[in-house]
């Protein structure tokens, strides 16, 4: 496929952010523990000065179950939104139209470092994150289990993805050390650190995103060694290589069905993505550049009729994929924070996360594009991984240790 040389314009979003202990104050002044608190928010436009505002956060005088907004300063305004724990933010000065902010529903705190890789299982029952050291942690995905439930540490050096199988019982992990291991995940049956069923070697660069077909009797792996490569996973063997333009940061779909004709799409250093066909001989990928810049593509996602990629410069592609070639059909950005992660949460809405700790989701409406949540939490700390589920729950895993679920609404 040849590269683009459409040009279209970039649109730059806003960005409100609120104090990431929102929910806390909101939830101490309720409960009478303090009777009011003072919340910050911010509201930022690139090439626009930026507005800050103070807002009182107290009791309703005749509802005592109910929490009001007050504005002390800035022209910035939060308003709740129908009851419960729905809260929007809007900064007319910025054009900021009452945005939703989402409060996490659980959070869930594993090591006091960064969470290099992140999985949740198929079934929702457990999840598994990765960290610096190469080790990584599995957890019951229920708020009234907070420790970890096996400890993973085959790998030497910074594990760089995690995926559940189908089952939901084993778990694949690749690593910055050039492989790949296949773990048991059934928290009722493993020890406590289990050794692996197989270890997967080739790659001769850091292994960074794999992908699972059917049941899990292949699989994928992708590394910067700018290959992709399908595995029998019973004999632990290499059976295909698809060498692509540039080194690997991440694929998509991550699960593909056994007589798929879906190919798979390569996020690479160089900032183009590789369009895969599985079923055509090596070496036949083809390769469209993205027009957000020649900044590498850290995140891509694809869904139904449609492809979105996050760069290294903060710039969201979305594309046709029926007519890639025309390049994409709207771009946008909020800064040059880089895009770690992205999902579709329907064919309208796609989440990012980002370096700067402010992950948001965008509504699509053809070439135009709005913030429709802004998604609160983190203080700071970079957010590199997004999950979606079936359910269209939101899950993040961040810098901070923490893995954080959302209900959008």
């Amino acid at each position: 496929m040849p590269e683009s040389t459409a040009t279209k314009s970039s649109v730059i979003l806003p960005i409100a952010t609120i104090q990431p202990t929102f929910s806390e104050v909101i939830g101490d002044v309720h409960s009478g523990i303090i009777p009011s608190e003072d919340i910050w928010i911010s509201c930022y436009k690139k090439a626009s000065p930026s507005v800050h505002g103070k807002v009182s956060v107290v009791l309703d005088d005749i509802d005592r179950d109910l929490v009001q907004f007050h504005t002390k300063e800035g022209n910035i305004r939060v308003e709740l939104a129908g009851g419960g724990r729905k809260y929007k933010i809007s900064c007319p000065e910025l054009g900021v139209s009452p945005t939703k902010a989402l409060l996490p529903t659980h959070s869930y705190t594993t090591l006091p470092h960064r969470i290099t890789a992140f999985a949740l299982s198929p079934n929702r029952s457990q999840f598994a994150c990765g960290f610096l050291d190469g080790s990584a942690q599995l957890f019951r995905a229920s708020p009234a289990h907070n420790t970890p439930t096996a400890f993973y540490r085959s790998h030497k050096s910074t594990l760089t993805s995690l995926q559940f199988f189908p089952s939901s019982r084993v778990l694949l992990s690749a690593s910055s050390d050039f492989s790949v291991q296949i773990l048991p995940a059934d928290s009722d049956a493993i020890t406590s650190s289990p050794d692996p069923a197989r270890t997967l070697r080739a790659h001769t660069r850091r292994v960074t995103a794999t992908a699972i077909i059917g049941p899990g009797r292949s699989i994928l792996s992708a590394a910067l060694d700018g290959t992709l490569r399908l595995w029998d996973v019973p004999s632990g063997t290499q059976t295909s290589m698809f060498p692509t333009a540039s080194g690997i940061n991440k694929i998509t779909p991550s699960y593909l069905a056994l007589d798929s004709s879906e190919p798979i799409y390569a996020a690479l250093q160089d900032g183009s993505f590789s369009s895969i066909d599985l079923r055509a001989s090596p070496g036949s990928s083809s390769i469209s550049r993205s027009s957000s810049s020649a900044s590498s593509l850290l995140s891509i996602a694809v869904s139904n009729t449609q492809l979105a990629t996050g760069s290294s410069r903060g710039m969201v592609c979305i594309y046709d994929i029926r007519s890639l070639v025309q390049g994409p059909v709207v771009q946008f950005a909020r800064n040059e924070a880089a895009v770690e992660d992205l999902a579709f949460l329907s064919p309208t809405d796609v989440v990012m996360g980002a370096e700067d700790g402010l992950p948001y989701v965008a509504s699509l409406q053809g070439d135009a594009v709005r913030v429709e949540a802004e998604i609160v939490g983190t203080d700071c700390d970079a957010v590199r991984h997004i999950r979606v589920t079936d359910t269209g729950d939101i899950w993040t895993a961040a810098d901070d240790g923490v893995v954080r679920s959302y209900t959008p609404w």
